[in-house]
């Protein structure tokens, strides 16, 4: 989706006063609108945050153990999130490359007024590069 953003329109919509242009940028809205109620997790304070992190870890750990039981291709990034050092990184990276610009898009579209959720998505963003950093150095008591 984010990509759809970014991109340029297809040529049938780039006229401002056209139907077509009117009719793209409604379903950029929409599409912009419903993930990021999908993917609005990150963005709730960091004890609901992190309860549905390791929700959603534990999902894609059990995916990964099928895969490896399945014997097809496994999701790398889906391995090792129980261990703090990895999905303190898995966190910081999503969070940093999907959820934050994608949300960044959204509160500029509504005037900034999600000022208070993309609080929350800062801090825990800032939690989550803590808790890489903090892990990575070797301290293993830390928990998401």
């Amino acid at each position: 989706f984010f990509f759809l953003m970014i991109r340029r329109p297809p040529r049938s919509t780039q006229s401002r006063s056209s139907a077509a242009s009117d009719v793209y940028k409604r379903q950029l809205v929409t599409q912009l609108i419903i993930h990021s109620s999908d993917l609005n997790g990150p963005a709730k304070t960091h004890d609901i945050a992190s309860q549905w992190t390791k929700r959603v870890h534990r999902e894609f750990m059990k995916q990964y153990s099928e895969e490896i039981a399945l014997g097809i291709p496994v999701t790398p990034y889906f391995k090792d999130l129980d261990k703090i050092e990895v999905a303190a990184k898995s966190e910081f990276q999503f969070n940093t490359i999907i959820i934050q610009p994608m949300f960044n898009i959204l509160n500029t579209f509504l005037n900034n007024e999600i000022s208070d959720i993309m609080e929350h998505l800062n801090r825990n963003i800032k939690e989550y590069e803590r808790l890489m950093k903090e892990n990575t150095k070797g301290s293993e008591d830390a928990s998401p």
